[in-house]
């Protein structure tokens, strides 16, 4: 393979790992939303009682 060959797939092996990493902490963002949601319904609904 030539240089530029070589070059490219090194350019376009760290942008495929870039893009994984963005999509992999888009997915856990969306989990910690998720989470964060359900332990603010849960806090909610305790204090709506305990009142």
């Amino acid at each position: 393979m030539s240089k530029l060959a070589y070059l490219f797939a090194a350019y376009s092996a760290i942008w495929a790992a870039v893009l994984i990493y963005l999509v992999r902490l888009g997915m856990r963002r969306r989990a910690l939303e998720a989470r964060v949601d359900s332990l603010e319904r849960a806090a909610g609904s305790r204090q709506e009682g305990g009142m």
